[in-house]
């Protein structure tokens, strides 16, 4: 058993150091902060047939484990996905296949791992949730009653089921497939909801006033909502025989799936000479164009400025320069106020989290002393990274800009250019972007509440 553990742990401290980690630790800290809107913001994010509940203490610990439930699946299966192919390519799954561990135990101390993964993700999505809810009333130990019960049996049954495909299917295609396809079996036939936690939500409302047996999760006006309803007490749970099965039969499907043998090495990733060959084209493909468009070495700075924005071509790839443009044109061509709200912080937050890997790429790797060394002045190196970004944040906001009379323009601009020297100095000064890219990307959500902190934007 402490081997077990042993072996567990250290697979999960291998998994949580990843970068992936990370970024997907800030989403978590963004929804939460999202996901249950104050009695201000504009919109609705869960809703039953034509009724919603109003977010008190009897309530928000039912609905924030569901949320959970929902959220983390997602972001446990993408964070998992591609790792078989990384064991294969690195040669490492071969100590495991030539260990004298079974196959059960082999299975069962990484599904172990991912529900500890799991349980991490569960804690910081619900600290957030919580700190942005204090003014409900929150009963912590109520709360906690309802993410145990709703959440410890869905979450260890999903680390299995993101195991079973990670490991035992062997196209990348094939798992996304069928990960999505589950998740909606679950999510809308009744005879899953039980674990994923949401028919319980209906049966609470029913209880209350009849309501059609459906389900939306997502955006929903205030002012297009029929009915609010308020719980005056807390609800008992209606399904822990039920919970309890759901573990007990993730075990035996463990046991099954470890009289599977896993997919040769070769269906997953193929080291073929022809393969071989192709890496081999396109790295020479990428030398010749990197020296084609190689920027003469001079010191000025009009030189910095095209070596960063050489730098900058990398991050912005075609699709992701293809999807900025996408949301451009419809801020510009669509009249409508609700929509703009909406899409102009969305494509902030998405243009915050491409130049993280613009600003901040040599202090991740640890290389930040190569600015030390440069060439060029330090003064000249902040000014070409603000001037790009700054630049970056008002071409984003050009439509909502035009749309404004020329003093807000002016005054919007401004805003987005002392967030740019803001961003870049706290970078530079601490190593790091993470903090300063959290504090942007909260300001920035806030929008979404329909109560922004600081009003950049003068919506």
């Amino acid at each position: 058993m402490k081997e077990l553990i042993n072996l567990s742990l250290l697979y999960t401290k291998y998994n949580i150091r990843k970068k992936n980690f990370l970024i997907f630790t800030v989403v978590l800290l963004v929804l939460g902060f999202l996901l249950i809107p104050n009695e201000k913001a504009e919109y609705v994010t869960f809703y039953i047939g034509n009724i919603s509940v109003y977010p008190n203490k009897f309530w928000i610990g039912n609905m924030g484990a569901v949320f959970s439930n929902i959220i983390i699946s997602l972001l446990l299966f993408f964070f998992i996905v591609g790792e078989r192919e990384n064991e294969i390519m690195s040669n490492t799954y071969y100590f495991e296949e030539t260990s004298t561990y079974t196959p059960f135990y082999k299975n069962l101390y990484k599904i172990a791992a991912l529900f500890i993964i799991s349980i991490i993700f569960l804690i910081i999505l619900n600290i957030s949730l919580i700190a942005s809810n204090y003014s409900y009333g929150i009963n912590i130990f109520a709360y906690l009653k309802s993410l145990f019960y709703f959440s410890v049996p869905f979450l260890f049954f999903i680390s299995f089921i993101i195991y079973f495909l990670e490991f035992y299917v062997p196209k990348k295609t094939g798992k996304i497939l069928i990960f999505i396809a589950f998740i909606l079996i679950i999510l809308f036939n009744d005879r899953f909801v039980n674990i994923i936690g949401l028919n319980e939500l209906y049966l609470y409302i029913h209880k209350i006033s009849h309501t059609q047996n459906y389900f939306a999760i997502g955006y929903l006006k205030k002012s297009e909502r029929i009915k609010l309803l308020t719980l005056h007490s807390y609800n008992a749970p209606l399904f822990i025989v039920a919970k309890v099965f759901w573990l007990l039969l993730t075990f035996v499907l463990m046991y099954i799936v470890s009289l599977m043998k896993t997919p040769d090495p070769s269906a997953v990733f193929e080291k073929i000479p022809a393969n071989v060959q192709a890496g081999f084209k396109s790295t020479k493909e990428i030398s010749a164009n990197f020296l084609k468009n190689l920027v003469p070495i001079q010191l000025d700075f009009l030189s910095l400025i095209k070596k960063d924005i050489v730098q900058l071509s990398k991050v912005y790839t075609p699709k992701r320069i293809l999807a900025i443009l996408f949301l451009w044109v419809i801020l510009f061509v669509t009249p409508m106020a609700n929509v703009q709200k909406f899409l102009l912080p969305v494509l902030m937050l998405y243009i915050i989290y491409l130049n993280k890997d613009f600003v901040s790429k040599l202090y991740v790797y640890d290389l930040g002393y190569f600015i030390l060394i440069s060439p060029f002045k330090r003064l000249n190196i902040f000014l070409s990274q603000a001037v790009i970004i700054s630049f970056l944040y008002i071409l984003a906001c050009l439509p909502h800009i035009m749309k404004s009379d020329s003093s807000t323009g002016l005054l919007i601009a401004l805003h987005l250019i002392m967030v740019s020297i803001l961003q870049v100095s706290a970078i530079n000064l601490l190593k790091k972007s993470l903090l300063v890219n959290i504090i942007l990307i909260i300001l920035f959500s806030s929008y979404l509440t329909g109560k922004p902190i600081i009003n950049l934007l003068y919506f």
